[in-house]
């Protein structure tokens, strides 16, 4: 099949150490860009894979209320000024639509698939749904972009980016945060040579290839700053996902054995501001 990288544009790559995935009767490998590092599904989903992948099922139409999970976000957005709309591109079953609602602003949720759309609707009167495929036709700008959990679903994030960007006000913001699922840790060093010994022995897994690339601190950050997007703020921090994240969640040795990685790889991660494995960016449009 034919590589293109989906940030840097390169042909150029090799093979890397996460094994290959059988899904929907296709073998997906796992490329890595010697260019810019990142590691990429070959091939891309089709539309076929993709409507196999998110099956009317996957979503969780639970509802949430507001519990100040993102207020590090928005006590960062009233610092940069005074903003109203706010759209949650890809908003799942509505977590930050509940956070930004009790901010005050008013609120547009995104995301794909009628029936989620019409459960949104009755769990958030209070805002407005509209489905992805509808809501590039439209005018409206919105002050503030959040995306969570999003780009690494894609096989076009650089130009879903620029979309976004262009469905900025003057001086918009536009916040993403997501896994990056090669940068450096104990626990992803870990899971590479895991993984490496397996396809070394010629394993294969089964699972959806759900997270269509999978990104560094350097190859993340980049990927912001080629877009026209200024920079605000950019970090990351170690989760234990997909290790247990509690002792109770623990319901076997080896489960315990990764909740103990995940627990060193956390300690350790603190100690430089490019360790982990999900990042926070804040970029603002230029007028």
């Amino acid at each position: 099949m034919l590589y293109t990288c989906l940030f840097c544009k390169s042909t150029k790559h090799t093979n890397s150490k996460f094994e290959n995935t059988f899904f929907n009767n296709k073998i997906f490998s796992y490329l890595k860009c010697t260019t810019c590092g990142l590691i990429q599904v070959n091939p891309l989903p089709d539309d076929d894979d993709y409507s196999k992948m998110y099956p009317s099922d996957y979503y969780n139409f639970k509802k949430h209320e507001a519990i100040g999970t993102y207020n590090s976000y928005f006590n960062k957005l009233n610092s940069l000024g005074n903003y109203k709309s706010f759209l949650d591109f890809g908003c799942g079953n509505g977590k930050m639509i509940a956070e930004a609602l009790n901010h005050n602003y008013r609120v547009t949720g995104t995301d794909i698939g009628s029936d989620l759309i019409s459960q949104l609707k009755k769990n958030y009167p209070n805002a407005t749904f509209i489905e992805i495929k509808d809501f590039y036709n439209l005018n409206a700008l919105y002050d503030i972009i959040f995306v969570s959990n999003v780009f690494e679903h894609l096989i076009n994030p650089t130009e879903v980016l620029e979309r976004l960007i262009t469905k900025l006000t003057p001086n918009g913001i536009l916040i993403a945060e997501g896994p990056i699922e090669n940068n450096f840790s104990i626990a992803s060093a870990f899971r590479k040579v895991f993984f490496g010994i397996r396809k070394f022995f010629g394993k294969n897994v089964s699972h959806a290839p759900r997270h269509i690339f999978y990104s560094n601190y350097s190859n993340q950050l980049q990927f912001f700053k080629n877009s026209t997007l200024k920079v605000v703020e950019y970090n990351c921090y170690e989760i234990a996902w997909p290790f247990p994240k509690n002792i109770q969640d623990v319901k076997s040795i080896s489960q315990l054995i990764f909740w103990c990685i995940a627990k060193l790889s956390i300690y350790f991660s603190r100690l430089s501001i490019k360790q982990g494995t999900v990042f926070n960016f804040i970029g603002k449009k230029y007028k």
